[in-house]
């Protein structure tokens, strides 16, 4: 990948926890403030690199179930199989974007464990549960909360119009791939998808991130959460 490593990164994303350490969040919990985000260049890498992506579970009111809360259990085991094939542990880093369902999931897993896991925000923390995180059951924000406590996360820097369109999803997705394929070192990242296999319903969907992971990534795995 081009460019000059730390300030390529540097320009992308910043730390969640503008508010200074201990920042408090809406519900009481606490986000863990990072000081630079050229933590987001390990100098020696990690042993191996695994980007988690996925669908969100289903809102109440969806028409077509894609991801009903009631398969969380068995979306939990299988990233918890895939996870254990690949020896996902102390020497891995495993990239998600937060959201409700795939991404909680898999941070959970790779947190319990031991590996190492970056959250890269596609909104500033509060607007991102607004977007991607309330919608379903209560207990995932809660979750969402409780994990920038105990986690570095970054948001994605890009122009208000950006911001506020579906494009800030594909411009994350871009961004966690070239987080991951920097932080490789000399192995493929590999990624891991909670989708159903169809095309996104906008920019930024799992469908693009597969697509462009299939291009560059050593393993792609899907796991479709209405199987």
């Amino acid at each position: 990948m081009a460019g000059d490593g730390e300030n390529d990164v540097r320009c992308r994303g910043t730390a969640a926890g503008t508010a200074g350490p201990g920042a408090a969040c809406g519900d009481g919990a606490t986000v863990l403030a990072v000081s630079s985000p050229a933590i987001l260049t390990r100098r020696h890498g990690f042993g191996s690199v695994v980007v988690a992506t996925g669908h969100l579970t289903d809102p109440p009111d969806r028409a077509q179930p894609r991801f009903p809360e009631a398969r969380v259990p068995f979306v939990e085991r299988e990233i918890a199989r895939r996870f254990t094939a690949w020896s996902v542990g102390s020497e891995t880093l495993v990239i998600c974007g937060g959201a409700r369902g795939g991404d909680l999931l898999a941070a959970r897993t790779a947190r319990r464990l031991g590996a190492t896991v970056w959250v890269l925000l596609a909104h500033p923390a509060e607007r991102f549960v607004e977007t991607s995180v309330a919608g379903g059951d209560e207990a995932w924000i809660a979750e969402y909360w409780q994990l920038l406590a105990r986690t570095p996360s970054w948001t994605l820097e890009v122009d208000d119009p950006i911001r506020h369109s579906d494009q800030v999803y594909d411009e994350t997705n871009r961004w966690m791939l070239e987080i991951a394929d920097r932080q490789s070192a000399s192995h493929p990242y590999d990624l891991i998808a909670i989708w159903d296999g169809q095309d996104a319903d906008g920019s930024g969907g799992t469908a693009d991130m597969v697509a462009r992971a299939r291009r560059n990534a050593g393993r792609v795995e899907i796991v479709d959460p209405a199987r």
